[in-house]
């Protein structure tokens, strides 16, 4: 097979695809998180009435069952690439996502340092399908 033939493109494309569903998966968890934590300010004095209002939390609960469904999707990435390929880059893409979802939904700020950091993690236009077969 060429190393860069139609094939190999399609199966790079398709991981990077399923590799930004799990970051988009991260991402709705830690929404879902923090929407948890908005609603729970009250219970955070007790630590029993903090536990309880977690699990009695559909947006904990949501997001936890969202956490243990992205790790089955990780674990089916790790059966295709290496973790030193793949880690770095869902860790990056997760970043920028829940940064922007933290200014847009929760009209979050961040100061021009942390501006700058994020978009340092943006992937450039060659680094979109980074495998090779």
């Amino acid at each position: 097979m060429l190393k860069y033939g139609k094939l190999n493109l399609q199966m790079a494309s398709n991981t990077f695809l399923t590799l930004l569903l799990y970051s988009i998966l991260l991402m709705i968890g830690q929404a879902l998180f923090k929407i948890t934590a908005i609603q729970s300010t009250s219970s955070m004095a007790s630590p029993i009435g903090l536990i309880k209002k977690l699990f009695t939390s559909p947006a904990f609960l949501s997001g936890c069952i969202l956490h243990a469904l992205s790790t089955i999707l990780w674990v089916a990435l790790l059966s295709r690439l290496q973790l030193s390929q793949a880690y770095p880059l869902v860790i990056a893409m997760s970043i920028v996502l829940t940064t922007l979802l933290g200014i847009a939904v929760f009209k979050e700020h961040i100061n021009h340092r942390q501006t700058n950091w994020v978009a340092y993690l943006v992937p450039r236009r060659k680094d979109l399908i980074p495998f090779t077969y």
